[in-house]
């Protein structure tokens, strides 16, 4: 199952890439955005234990719907007694395709490689995934992702994401995900979180705070540092 998922994978990328040249001879634009907050939280369990993280994203949009982009983050997944796994550096790439079906309705598919350079021998938590996502009216949308080698397991993981906004007025703006993990294979348990989050733009500087919490379930997999409930401030500029 693992070879299907890569194969479906490269070949998303290699159609990309493969018409990449017709693409740059229409529209493309390249943009990015560094970003720092209090923690890095992915799925409601910190990346990070619990310390503050610096986040980097480059990404490149043709007008077709054709995306890609690599982003790179810091993390930790060893606390004081666990012996250090080299895993310092978190480095995804992606590569996606977005259209309209509607006025109302988008669909999305994106696959995406998770890497953690310099990780010691004995330690492989390199992954891949396969995201579809439906969005209704910019605001509300539905996330479904697959991989058959989740944190270099060699076992299935599949995730769900709610995820709707509200506008309260120009500057500030309010979100909710609630979101499903099935570890079950991989693991043997599946957990749930939610975050709340509250974003707003000051001068040219993006702010976001949110509020994180994770069902009892994740104790079997994480530290309890890392699902503990927490706040989270995120602060942002795009290039």
């Amino acid at each position: 199952m693992r070879a299907d998922l890569q194969l479906v994978s490269r070949a998303l990328m290699a159609l990309m890439y493969c018409s990449v040249p017709g693409f740059v001879a229409a529209e493309m634009s390249v943009g990015g955005q560094v970003s720092v907050s209090t923690d890095h939280i992915f799925r409601g369990v910190s990346q990070t234990m619990s310390g503050a993280a610096l986040e980097v994203e480059v990404d490149v949009e043709f007008e077709n719907g054709w995306y890609g982009y690599a982003w790179g983050a810091n993390v930790d997944y060893t606390d004081s007694l666990t012996p250090d796994d080299g895993a310092d550096i978190e480095i995804d790439y992606g590569v996606g395709y977005v259209f309209a079906v509607n006025d109302d309705v988008t669909l999305g598919l994106e696959a995406v490689a998770y890497t953690f350079p310099g990780t010691k021998d004995g330690y492989d938590y390199n992954y891949e995934e396969l995201l579809a996502c439906m969005t209704i009216h910019d605001q509300h949308s539905l996330t479904v992702g697959f991989s058959d080698n989740v944190f270099g397991s060699a076992a299935d993981g599949t995730f769900y994401a709610l995820n709707s906004g509200l506008e309260l007025s120009d500057e500030i703006s309010l979100g909710i995900e609630i979101g499903h993990y099935d570890l079950s294979d991989s693991y043997a348990t599946a957990y749930s979180y939610a975050a709340l989050s509250v974003a707003g733009e000051l001068r040219s500087v993006d702010w976001q705070l949110s509020y994180i919490t994770t069902t009892d379930e994740d104790q079997e997999i994480f530290y309890d540092s890392t699902i503990k409930d927490r706040f989270m401030l995120e602060l942002s500029m795009s290039f």
